[in-house]
């Protein structure tokens, strides 16, 4: 587990988008702190950008231009 300050894992945000690519959905990727799923959600209709999140709130981000 992670310490509460300790930034996001950026290599836990690109496996998850990975994952996503690849799947449609992320299986199991999951937040080093709270344990729970990594969400992906696409943005638009044409999904230039995502939206990330996790039950805690340590993954939220919008990922744009991928």
């Amino acid at each position: 587990m992670s310490d509460e300050n300790d930034p996001p894992n950026i290599n836990l945000l690109i496996e998850a988008m990975e994952q996503y690519w690849q799947l449609g959905k992320v299986m199991d990727i999951k937040c080093d702190r709270c344990g729970g799923l990594i969400e992906v959600t696409p943005i638009g209709e044409l999904a230039r950008a995502y939206s990330v999140n996790c039950p805690c709130g340590r993954y939220v981000d919008t990922m744009r231009g991928l």
